[in-house]
């Protein structure tokens, strides 16, 4: 995404921008917590959508600096992008788990999400959605 060397100054804003991103999920579990009107049940599925994106959040920010920084930080990355497009679809999972609550995509979902994580195991080595460089710079694959 940025190339750390070039636009060091871009990191900053981009670490300042995913600080208020926190900032924003951290109030939104404080508002679900005192909200009466949920459920238990609600609250804890909205728990776990927001935690999920607080998580996919921390795992972006990781990514994009760990983007082209010496070879022995390959693994981090290719680990952080992986989860990053296996935990997005889950995320959209909740969402909709929330709102839509039992619906007939329930079992649709439930074979395109555990497929989702094996088509990005199998990318790893066939760059299908993603792909990492020599140089330790990701390149987003054919089927992004």
């Amino acid at each position: 995404m940025f190339n750390q060397h070039a636009a060091v100054n871009l990191l900053d804003y981009y670490t300042t921008i995913e600080i208020i991103i926190s900032l924003f999920i951290a109030g939104l579990l404080a508002l679900v917590y005192k909200n009466i009107h949920y459920s238990k049940q609600r609250k804890r599925n909205s728990y776990w959508s927001l935690g999920l994106l607080l998580i996919v959040n921390l795992i972006e920010w990781t990514s994009v600096m760990l983007d082209g920084f010496s070879g022995q930080y390959r693994i981090w990355l290719v680990i952080n992008k992986f989860l990053n497009h296996s935990l997005v679809p889950f995320l959209g999972y909740f969402v909709i788990h929330i709102w839509v609550r039992h619906s007939k995509y329930d079992r649709l979902l439930a074979v395109l999400l555990p497929g989702n994580v094996l088509f990005q195991l199998a990318s790893i080595a066939t760059g299908w959605t993603f792909s990492i460089d020599q140089n330790n710079y990701y390149h987003q694959g054919r089927y992004y």
